[in-house]
């Protein structure tokens, strides 16, 4: 059937894409056996969708016969391991119709003349960004595209890794035969190589590079795998100078930017000329200008700095050439594409689930003190340290979890150990050798090696064995941690080994596995390298490090993160990329474990939300027909964050964009300690509810919360009014916000005249715990019953985090709660700003159990015992403020967005 597929696929797809009638098509192809499966790909009308801007309609490409990569990779996607990637059908389409998406951006090959394309694909972190630009690739080589160079990243070591997939799964001409491959010797145009997958030499600037250019006068597509560093570009550049320029005039090339935010920014730009440029963007960009046909496609997972590049900055530069030329900037101009979440895909969501669900999956988050971290950090810059393997308290934890989970994933594979098992120990932002803690690791792991293995004194093996034992039984056999355990593939829950299997096994992978403990320094030549792939049977690697561990390098089965690096200024893209434990755990998702701050957990959540916030703009922007030139993407403001570097972002602003389509607030301030303001609130909103008469009836079924339609816009405002908060926390609804309220009222096109409140309900009591709200509200004569929802405090914050729950937002609109989600299953914002008419804004009142017991690195709302004794349940409101009947003019600035000065901040009229 797999030949069948490749075989068959590209010229079956043409005759059905020209024809359209799925009929004709099974009557012309009735001898292939596959056809159903041709068919169902070639539509490419189900999977999920990719969002991107602008909106297209229709593309220039579709597979057709004599292609040969696409339909060989595709096969390869699909088809079963060892040979093939096993991957699911809804995942093979995602990747089909996303690279579809992208291809209709890019310049068709076979038009005339010059030719740009300059876009951005917005992936996830550790969410297989390669897979998909090598289908993009492949689409673009059967398409006539000639030239194509990927740029990854800054080090050797990854670059050889994105060199070697690319031979495996591309090219078709790896020694790596065992692995999943496509077969390069079944191509008519066998693809030509510059460089090759030697770590040390073969670089485009390194000895065993071919710079033959005769290979790319060939009909064959040329590859070129190199890093974002001086000396390769300075060669790519010098390379591309030898080609006669007839020829480089008639060469449709192609660059893929992996990690796309890291290295290519220009950091030096001062004015709207960029008359200055730092020199990995300099040689990039003269690389680039050197091509008439040329399409740059960045890709990442943190594009807040692609985002904020000056587009207008072709500013007239000096390059390598000796001449001074304009040379257009890297700005996505053309298109922005947001790739849709990969199935089995563990995210932000999956890491950080709402605390009103039921059922969450995980619970991965340990806690590590901020004088634990101080110590450890002290450990790595110290190198005259005592030469011991003591260490603190979690990160021995983190060790104890490394083996357990080790076995625990040997366990569940019937004993096999061929797979690799990795811990992450990230201490540091400084560029140091981190040497001292190692040591300290190697002679702490020595140590538990000979407990296990009995060489140790009986006294201390005892209690170190002891203290693992208890270790083991209260985070996985009590009932409390039990409900985090592996299910099985019915939904299951298994029952959690015995301590002596567990032991047995751990006893095992220290004798025959050992950990090995690795210093991955910036300095490469300082630092061990990963090389999974020279170890069949898998590794078990602690890797201890830095800033090279926080882009782009796959770490294998990691499963234990102990992640303690701290800043004085905190980047969005800097804290994200550091997930390295974001991505695919098949079969052991439960089993992820990070060990982190307080500080640092709280803001990872609150990165989370920037993620979601511009995911949901783009599909808005593509719903609008919007270009990435009509309007700039805009970044959420978060905490005390910035989005990347302040030297890529000199023409970036904060503004407040109009609060329309804007829930106010989602996130804020509460006064934990000031009980009689708690109180007045709780007092001021039983009032109101019972001001509001009867509720109306709920046609949501899965929702027990209460609702009431009033268009008694005075006592909406009157109530916000009331809310109370401390003198020294941000309002929620500040002046800003009610001199909008009022500009509408008093605008006279209808706009938010017709109110819908909702009362928010659990729908029934949680597994968390969880009271029935009588006692307190009855106090001020409000009757109504119903179920607390349930927050955490962030430890040492007055904030509950974003308390509002997106899909609460749909109580009042037609259909069910699920008809606003998008294919994902995912509540979209998007949706329900599209239904919810300008008269109608939705305040949602929050009454949140203040006996709720949250886990993890939050706590609970009061801690002291006078707390305790004066507690009541904190109320909180947010407003759902729909899109406004205005003028462009009209629009008043009022949110917090980081914003590209060049780019208008307005949507524009149906007019413009």
């Amino acid at each position: 059937m797999v030949d069948c597929f490749e075989h068959n696929f590209a010229k079956v797809s043409e005759f059905y894409m020209e024809s359209t009638d799925e009929k004709r098509v099974r009557k012309q192809f009735r001898d292939v056996e596959c056809i159903d499966e041709i068919i169902d790909f070639a539509a490419g009308t189900d999977g999920d969708p990719t969002v991107g801007i602008p909106k297209i309609e229709g593309s220039w490409y579709y597979p057709k016969a004599g292609h040969q990569y696409w339909p060989s990779y595709l096969s390869m996607l699909k088809s079963k391991p060892p040979l093939g990637k096993g991957f699911s059908k809804k995942a093979t389409k995602s990747v089909n119709n996303s690279t579809n998406r992208i291809m209709s951006h890019i310049f068709d090959p076979n038009e005339l003349g010059p030719q740009t394309s300059y876009g951005l694909v917005v992936g996830y972190v550790q969410s297989g960004k390669t897979a998909n630009f090598t289908a993009l690739i492949a689409k673009s080589a059967d398409s006539g595209y000639d030239l194509f160079v990927v740029l990854s990243g800054m080090y050797n070591d990854l670059r050889q890794q994105t060199q070697m997939r690319l031979d495996r799964e591309l090219t078709g001409d790896s020694k790596e035969k065992d692995e999943p491959h496509v077969d390069g010797n079944k191509f008519a145009r066998p693809w030509q190589k510059v460089t090759n997958d030697n770590m040390e030499s073969g670089d485009i600037h390194q000895s065993e590079a071919n710079l033959d250019i005769e290979q790319i006068r060939s009909e064959s597509p040329t590859l070129v795998v190199t890093k974002k560093q001086e000396k390769a570009l300075d060669k790519l550049v010098e390379w591309a100078l030898t080609f006669p320029k007839e020829l480089r005039d008639k060469v449709n090339l192609m660059v893929i930017d992996d990690e796309a935010d890291l290295a290519s920014i220009n950091t030096e730009a001062n004015s709207k000329e960029e008359k200055q440029a730092n020199a990995i963007n300099e040689k990039l960009r003269t690389f680039l200008h050197l091509f008439k046909r040329r399409a740059y496609i960045g890709y990442t997972a943190t594009p807040f700095a692609n985002v904020f590049v000056n587009p207008y900055g072709d500013g007239v530069v000096t390059h390598i050439t000796g001449t001074e030329e304009k040379m257009q900037t890297l700005f996505p101009k053309e298109f922005i594409v947001a790739l849709p979440k990969p199935d089995g895909y563990m995210g932000f969501d999956e890491i950080f689930p709402s605390e009103e669900q039921d059922e969450v999956k995980i619970e991965p988050f340990r806690k590590v003190t901020s004088k634990e971290a101080e110590t450890v950090r002290a450990m790595v810059l110290n190198p005259l340290a005592p030469r011991t393997g003591e260490i603190p308290s979690e990160l021995e934890n983190a060790l104890r979890e490394h083996l357990i989970t080790h076995a625990l994933r040997s366990l569940r594979r019937n004993g096999e150990t061929d797979f690799s098992h990795t811990m992450l120990v990230h201490s540091t932002i400084k560029k140091v050798n981190h040497k001292p803690l190692v040591d300290r690791i190697k002679r702490h792991l020595k140590n538990m090696k000979g407990t296990f293995r009995k060489t140790k004194g009986r006294a201390d093996r005892e209690k170190m064995l002891s203290d693992f034992k208890d270790y083991y039984v209260k985070n996985y056999i009590t009932k409390a941690e039990r409900k985090w355990y592996h299910k099985d593939k019915k939904g299951k829950m298994k029952e959690p080994p015995s301590w002596q299997e567990v032991k047995e096994r751990i006893t095992w992978i220290l004798s025959k596995k050992h950990p090995e403990v690795l210093n991955i320094s910036s300095d490469e030549d300082d630092g061990a390298d990963l090389e999974y792939h020279l170890y069949p049977d898998g590794r078990n690697i602690i890797a201890v490090g830095g800033l090279r561990l926080s882009r782009g390098l796959t770490l294998e089965g990691l499963t234990v993160s102990y992640f303690i690096r701290q800043a004085k200024q905190m980047k969005y893209d800097t804290v994200m990329q550091q997930g390295r434990w974001f991505g695919y755990r098949p079969g052991y998702g439960d089993l992820i474990r990070i060990f982190t701050t307080d500080d640092l957990h709280t803001r990872l959540e609150e990165i989370g939300k920037v993620e979601n916030d511009l995911r949901e703009a783009i599909e808005t922007y593509e719903k609008r027909g919007l270009s990435p030139m009509d309007f700039g993407v805009r970044v959420l403001v978060v905490l005390d964050m910035i989005p990347t570097e302040q030297r890529k972002m000199p023409d970036v602003r904060i503004s407040k964009a109009t609060i329309e389509e804007t829930i106010v607030p989602s996130w804020g301030e509460f006064s934990f300690d000031e009980h009689d303001l708690l109180r007045n609130n709780l007092q001021n909103t039983s009032s109101f509810i019972n001001n509001l008469g009867n509720p109306k009836k709920n046609t949501k079924k899965s929702s027990k919360s209460y609702l009431w339609k009033t268009k008694d816009t005075d006592k909406v405002v009157s109530f916000l009014n009331s809310l109370k908060h401390s003198s020294t926390h941000k309002p929620h609804f500040d002046s800003a916000f009610f001199e909008y309220i009022d500009k509408r009222l008093s605008s006279g096109r209808g706009d938010l005249t017709e109110w819908s409140i909702g009362l928010i309900s659990l729908q029934k009591v949680s597994k968390k715990g969880g009271s029935k709200l009588n006692r307190h509200l009855k106090a001020f004569g409000c009757k109504l019953k119903f179920i607390m929802p349930q927050r955490g405090r962030h430890s040492g914050k007055d904030t509950l985090g974003y308390f509002a729950n997106s899909s609460d937002f749909a109580l009042d609109l037609q259909g069910k709660t699920k008809d606003y989600h998008n294919e994902n299953g995912k509540f979209s914002l998007s949706k329900m700003w599209e239904e919810r008419d300008p008269s109608n804004p939705f305040m949602a009142i929050y009454v949140f159990d203040h006996n709720f017991v949250p886990k993890g690195h939050k706590t609970k709302m009061f801690r002291t015992p006078e707390e305790e004794h004066n507690a009541v349940p904190v109320v909180a409101v947010s407003v759902a403020l729909p899109r406004a009947n205005m003028s462009l003019e009209e629009r008043k600035k009022q949110n917090d967005y980081w914003y590209n000065k060049y780019l208008p901040q307005e949507f524009p009229t149906e007019e413009e």
